[in-house]
């Protein structure tokens, strides 16, 4: 039996669980069919209390959607409006379960010592600890949205993994894509354990994702985006990810195609289509050039007067 994780639909999870053995041999009692007892044991282990299992059965494969919360978050803000602004906006989010909210980082410390969070909206400019000191020792399972009314700190929220950043006041539409893309990176995360970088060529690797080994050509790969320990490759076609942090990755791509861009981030210089002081353009996708990135990619791609495309 194999169990797949995937974000179908907007605030819903769903999940396949596919049957080796034929349908008519389940109906007929012949073999043990798809164990849901078990499956649904599984699930809450992962999940507990916070899913509701609809189950649609077709031939040998069975479908079935979670509809409730999925993640615990907890609000950090030392400005009380702020924090009702972003509650809200939580309220109005099926995937989300909001656990507690801290107008400084110290007590929200001490409160993911002990209590499950998976992600933290978290506002940058606070008193004692600020959220970029804080996110510094965030556990490298929970996952961090930023949510400040400065832009100019954006760069540096890519230096510490986070998942996205929100400027305040932040729209609902917004809001939502950002929580989407967390629910996405979390489903990926307890999802893979065990994956890696199985074989290297001149133009393509091998990668191992969700049981099965991607060929991935250099030339297709658009940029790589690093998330704790995880590499996530996006070409024109697909998105793939692999247990490789992107410092390895980095040691395994060709030094002529890719070069690194901020802490989190790897691009194919050859599919970048513009550029200005702070960003790189690829397609719809907008990547910061860290501040610690910049000298190296003006030297090496642009003063030089290498082509980027």
């Amino acid at each position: 039996m194999y169990i797949s994780l995937f974000f179908a639909e907007e605030h819903k999870l769903s999940f396949i669980c596919i049957n080796s053995k034929p349908h008519k041999e389940i109906r007929k009692g012949k073999t043990g069919g798809l164990g849901l007892k078990n499956i649904q044991r599984r699930l809450e282990l992962l999940f507990p209390g916070r899913y509701r299992l609809e189950i649609t059965d077709e031939k040998k494969n069975i479908y079935g959607k979670f509809t409730n919360r999925i993640m615990n978050c907890i609000i950090v803000d030392d400005e009380p409006l702020a924090r009702e602004a972003i509650e809200l906006l939580i309220k109005e989010t099926t995937q989300l379960n909001l656990v507690a909210t801290f107008n400084n980082a110290v007590s929200a410390a001490e409160y993911i010592k002990t209590n499950p969070v998976e992600l933290i909206f978290l506002d940058i400019q606070m008193p004692e600890v600020t959220g970029l000191e804080f996110a510094r020792e965030v556990p490298k399972e929970t996952l961090i949205i930023f949510t400040t009314a400065y832009t100019e700190y954006a760069i540096d929220s890519y230096e510490i993994d986070a998942v996205d950043y929100l400027v305040k006041p932040v729209e609902l539409p917004r809001f939502r894509k950002a929580v989407e893309k967390a629910i996405a990176y979390y489903i990926l995360l307890i999802g893979e354990k065990k994956e890696n970088i199985e074989v290297m060529q001149d133009d393509f690797m091998f990668i191992k994702s969700e049981r099965r080994y991607f060929k991935v050509e250099y030339k297709d790969i658009l940029f790589v985006e690093g998330l704790k320990d995880y590499s996530i490759i996006q070409t024109k076609t697909n998105r793939i990810i692999t247990r490789v942090n992107l410092k390895n990755l980095l040691e395994h791509l060709p030094r002529e195609l890719f070069l690194r861009t901020t802490k989190s981030y790897i691009v194919n210089v050859n599919h970048i289509e513009s550029f200005d002081n702070n960003d790189i353009y690829i397609g719809p996708y907008e990547l910061a050039i860290g501040s610690s990135y910049k000298e190296t990619f003006f030297e090496k791609y642009v003063m030089k007067g290498k082509k980027l495309r």
